[in-house]
């Protein structure tokens, strides 16, 4: 699967969830929402774009970050806008 499908998708699933999301839960949520596509999204597959996010929510364009806590991966508000 390119990695340019599920990248949305994991973008959406972490920012809707009320709770960090591990990499393996993602990969079984994105699979489920793409239920129709026979080639499946792998762990690997995962992993790779959640780097690509976190790097491109890195940049100064953005006053959020892609942070694992709690056990899993969410979307926080970068430090310097806290207040």
């Amino acid at each position: 699967m390119e990695l340019s499908t599920i990248i949305p998708h994991i973008e959406a699933l972490i920012f809707a969830s009320d709770k960090p999301l591990t990499a393996l839960e993602i990969t079984e949520y994105v699979n489920n929402a793409l239920g129709f596509i026979e080639d499946r999204a792998s762990l690997d597959q995962v992993e790779s774009s959640i780097d690509g996010i976190k790097e491109k929510y890195d940049s100064e364009f953005y006053a959020f970050e892609l942070k694992q806590s709690g056990g899993g991966w969410q979307f926080l508000t970068k430090p310097e806008y806290h207040k």
